[in-house]
């Protein structure tokens, strides 16, 4: 039977496509657990886990527990203005100042060649005929290279207004009401386990980024509680360009 039209349908949860796990690659989705003492809590488990346990290496996270955690990584990244935006720029900008000396290099390198083509310009000969070609080929893979550098100086520039658009998300965060915002700013979670969490800020395509070797930066702590245990959860953010 086809939908009624005009049916509503239901909004899309703000966690959809939020968590991803390094293991198998599948998004996580919210899971409604009950239990006598606590009532129906929520949390976000692998994909691979819906309807059987395959994916045996992850492991769910409470949607309580996340909020508190992303309300803390939001408080570390205001507290901390200065090394958050080093951080953005070192990924964005990189080095300006090297890439343009690589470039001066790389002119340089091209001037001398091209004096050395010019002088044996008019030489006839199966050995200047060599020489020739190899200079040529030379001069073009230093096109080729010096075009690269130079793009990526025009990138570096282009780069300081997206800093400025991830720290404008930052600014319309509230983390009193954490749910409704946070999704301008993090793009994903890798859950490595409940105790290590990385938070992805820029590119959300995260495919070819070894999930399981993100070196988080400006992090953070917090205490879960699980089966009666307590436990410490690791957090921090990657700056994917």
């Amino acid at each position: 039977m086809g939908k009624s039209k005009g049916m509503i349908q239901p909004p899309k949860s703000v966690y959809a496509g939020f968590g991803l796990c390094p293991y198998c690659g599948k998004n996580y989705y919210i899971k409604r657990l009950s239990n006598a003492k606590e009532g129906i809590k929520k949390c976000l488990a692998c994909g691979s886990n819906r309807a059987m346990l395959t994916c045996r290496e992850s492991e769910s996270v409470f949607l309580d527990d996340l909020k508190a955690i992303l309300i803390k990584q939001i408080g570390i990244l205001k507290s901390n203005p200065i090394e958050f935006k080093n951080a953005l720029r070192n990924t964005y900008v990189g080095n300006k100042e090297a890439l343009q000396e690589k470039v001066n290099i790389l002119n340089g390198k091209i001037d001398n060649l091209r004096a050395k083509y010019k002088a044996i310009e008019n030489k006839i000969g199966d050995s200047f005929n060599a020489l020739k070609n190899e200079i040529e080929n030379e001069l073009n893979d230093l096109f080729v290279a010096k075009q690269k550098t130079e793009n990526e100086l025009l990138t570096s520039n282009d780069a300081e207004i997206v800093i400025k658009q991830i720290f404008d998300s930052l600014d319309k965060i509230n983390e009193d009401n954490i749910e409704e915002s946070f999704r301008i700013l993090f793009k994903r979670m890798i859950v490595k386990n409940r105790l290590d969490l990385t938070f992805i800020i820029g590119n959300e395509n995260v495919t070819n980024l070894n999930l399981l070797d993100l070196k988080k930066i400006l992090v953070g702590s917090h205490q879960i509680k699980v089966r009666a245990q307590h436990y410490t959860v690791k957090f921090g953010i990657f700056i994917n360009k």
